[in-house]
């Protein structure tokens, strides 16, 4: 018999003394599974993945371990997951069976009833429920194989598209990337409930900055609401930080949105990590009608964020601003914590980014729209969040049953974290734009010239007009972003205007000097693969020996000439090795190198606003371009990042045959610094130092100058020069120069 429990309301709570209006009850327990080629069923995690559920009782080998996952079949098994229960111990008229997350097809029955089907990961469904037994209720969720139901969705679209996974609303890293592996499997991966409720349902609720004044703040209170009969409802918000009169609304049947504006007086704003404290505004959303009251628990920042995009001298600025303050966004992109959604540790994870002074995040767009907590970690730590929706590297159908599905998505994922306090930028998709006119998919699958109008208008369409469209109808404010970059890294104007995934380095194998030319106005993807730490390694290995080339190392290489790539620069800038604890650490170290030297350069250049350096973390333990391994270690790139990134950074570099230093802050307030010079020659003798005073302003200080190389050193490559910023006597940044390759 499945346990049953009443949630502590995380969506509600009510007062001891008043009945509630809304009640949640959660289906988490004693679940199982049984696939059509089993003959019994066993215990299933719910929530969990179908994969994990064989592993867990020893039908499969664990896929992270060894060379495991190239044995790895999943996705072409249907499988039945049930629980049996009792009836909740709640009296409403609208009672409806919730499911936050199923994977992906499914069809529900509850007591032999067909309640209805899913076909999007990416949503929540509801089912009303009115033949609940008092006792023994069985549920039933028969998911269908997600392979089989791909290829009769191809079979079923006339237009050859040139990614598979494009045709289901499934996250599409499932499918194989180049850092991760094939798992297309299939679950009930986030929570099951009943929910019962009077007269109406509370779809979201948020709170809006309308304007920043010197001594107050105008806010708008926004309230959504499912009301299924007219009732009378009274409103409270209340807090100890400011008043909020009560509200009395008349509720007609039907989706409603209302507004309530009211004002804080002397505000505490928020602002992202570095620039000053998140603070938010804790408060409780009371609704009360004449059956009974219910009140949720909202917290809030006063801020605005704006996507600043000017002409200027060079092209286009492409620059965040908060509070009316220019922003170097200063972050990586977020990928999921595990390739089959069970494993996760969100605040470990977002605290090595505030650890690393990150101040933004993208969630790019080939995963998951993350849980509700990590958008809360996130808005009480200061993380700006750039969200994609789920749209990668593909091109999708445009059919009306496509649409639709995807016009649910949007609809319920913007009003689920509209709310969060540090989601700043909605962006349509990953590289769609930039695949349709640099990777040349037009000759590759030979389309007509009218069925290549075709595919690119139906995709322009949903990301051009669909999405902004319920945008705007939703009075989303949030800037959005059609596609990611704006232009490819082969066009001129990806160093002139928009956001710039460069891939010069690594993909075009160019050097790690090539990013001083091709800085765009906003870095948003650029990296350098490493291997995880030797912690990691000897994990996965379980006791296997650790080889350059073995099938295991090979099998957690997605990338197809990664391991080359790697080699060679390493041998470029550090030399060969061949021992394979050396090679795992000098891989980070060309990493950290790399990437931190890039992070260093762009923050130098005042026509860059930005540095998401892809990416920060995995989904297994893999070899990837991540800076903390899947088990959480840091690799040496979070280390530099970690300097790259901090308040005060100096730098020094050869531009045009001379030596130009720089220091750079953004820290919130102006300081008076002192900059020491020494230069040490071939044996660490000191030659030469010098002193330079610095009155650094707030926010957004650069200093840049020429560095006079003693002479004594001109006739050699083989010296130092090491920079040390200081206020008194606390050591703000350092930095070491060497004119030759290492």
């Amino acid at each position: 018999m499945i346990g049953l429990f009443v949630s502590i309301f995380l969506l509600f709570s009510c007062s001891k003394t008043e009945k509630p209006i809304f009640e949640s009850v959660s289906l988490l327990g004693d679940w199982t599974f049984q696939s059509e080629n089993m003959e019994n069923s066993f215990s299933a995690e719910v929530p969990g993945n179908y994969v994990m559920d064989l592993v867990a009782h020893e039908l499969i080998p664990h896929p992270y371990m060894k060379a495991n996952v190239t044995d790895l079949q999943t996705g072409r098994e249907d499988v039945i997951y049930s629980c049996e229960f009792d009836k909740p111990a709640m009296n409403f008229p609208y009672q409806e069976l919730v499911f936050d997350g199923i994977d992906t097809y499914a069809e529900i029955y509850l007591n032999g009833k067909h309640l209805g089907s899913t076909n999007n990961m990416h949503r929540q469904f509801r089912f009303p429920v009115d033949n609940l037994k008092t006792k023994s209720n069985q549920l039933e969720v028969r998911i269908s194989a997600p392979l089989n139901v791909l290829d009769s969705l191809i079979a079923e679209r006339p237009l050859v598209l040139p990614e598979d996974f494009a045709h289901m609303r499934k996250a599409a890293f499932q499918f194989g990337w180049d850092w991760a592996p094939e798992t297309p499997s299939l679950g009930i991966w986030r929570d099951v409930r009943i929910e019962g409720y009077d007269d109406f349902r509370l779809i979201s609720s948020w709170v809006e900055t309308q304007a920043i004044h010197d001594e107050s703040a105008e806010l708008m209170l926004v309230v959504k609401l499912d009301v299924k009969k007219e009732a009378e409802l009274t409103l409270d918000f209340q807090s100890d930080d400011f008043d909020f009169a009560s509200q009395t609304l008349s509720l007609q049947a039907g989706e409603s949105v209302y507004h309530f504006p009211f004002s804080i007086e002397n505000p505490n704003l928020w602002y992202p990590n570095g620039m000053g404290n998140p603070f938010l505004y804790q408060a409780k959303l009371k609704m009360k009608t004449n059956n009974g009251v219910s009140q949720k628990n909202m917290n809030f920042g006063v801020r605005t964020i704006e996507l600043r995009r000017e002409k200027d001298s060079i092209g286009e600025s492409f620059e965040f601003v908060v509070n009316g303050i220019p922003v170097f966004a200063k972050g990586a992109n977020y990928v999921p914590q595990d390739a089959f959604l069970t494993e996760k540790n969100h605040e470990k994870l977002l605290q090595s980014c505030v650890d690393a002074n990150f101040n933004m995040l993208r969630v790019w767009g080939g995963g998951i729209y993350e849980d509700d907590d990590f958008y809360a970690l996130c808005d009480s730590l200061g993380i700006m969040i750039w969200q994609d929706f789920m749209f990668a590297c593909a091109l999708y159908p445009g059919d009306d049953r496509f649409l639709e599905n995807v016009r649910h998505e949007i609809q319920y994922q913007t009003d689920r974290l509209r709310g969060h306090t540090c989601i700043a930028l909605w962006c349509g998709n990953n590289e769609v734009k930039n695949a349709w006119f640099d990777w040349g998919w037009q000759s590759v699958f030979n389309w007509s010239a009218e069925d290549s109008t075709r595919i690119w208008n139906q995709n322009a369409f949903l990301f051009n007009e669909i999405i902004p469209k319920i945008l705007l109808e939703s009075g989303i404010e949030t800037d959005y972003l059609s596609s990611s970059p704006v232009w490819g890294w082969g066009h001129d104007e990806s160093l002139t205007e928009g956001d710039n995934h460069y891939w010069g380095v690594w993909w075009g194998e160019e050097p790690f000097e090539s990013y001083r030319e091709h800085t765009g106005r906003f870095m948003s993807e650029f990296g350098f693969q490493s291997w995880p730490t030797k912690a990691s390694l000897e994990k996965f290995h379980q006791g296997e020996p650790i080889e350059i080339e073995s099938e295991i190392m090979k099998a957690h290489q997605r990338h197809p000439f990664g391991d080359r790539l790697i080699r060679e620069y390493m041998q470029h800038y550090f030399g060969n090795y061949e021992n394979p604890q050396e090679f795992a650490e000098m891989s980070q170290t060309v990493q950290a190198y790399g990437i931190g030297e890039a992070i260093r350069w762009f923050r130098t250049q005042p026509k860059c606003s930005g540095s998401l350096y892809w990416q920060l973390n995995d989904c297994w333990p893999a070899i990837s371009w991540s800076s903390i391994d899947y088990y959480g270690e840091w690799k040496a790139l979070h280390f530099a990042v970690k300097d790259a990134y901090a308040p005060y950074m100096v730098y020094a570099v050869e531009v045009d045959s001379k030596l130009i230093g720089y220091l750079v802050s953004d820290a919130p307030e102006g300081r008076n610094l002192t900059l020491s010079l020494e230069w040490f020659d071939e044996k660490g003798l000191l030659v030469f130092s010098e002193i330079k005073s610095i009155c650094a302003e707030a926010y957004n200080y650069r200093d840049e100058f020429v560095l006079n190389i003693p002479k004594s050193l001109l006739s050699s490559v083989d010296w130092q020069l090491k920079m040390t910023l200081s206020a008194g006597n606390e050591t703000l940044a350092t930095y070491n120069y060497f004119p030759a390759l290492f």
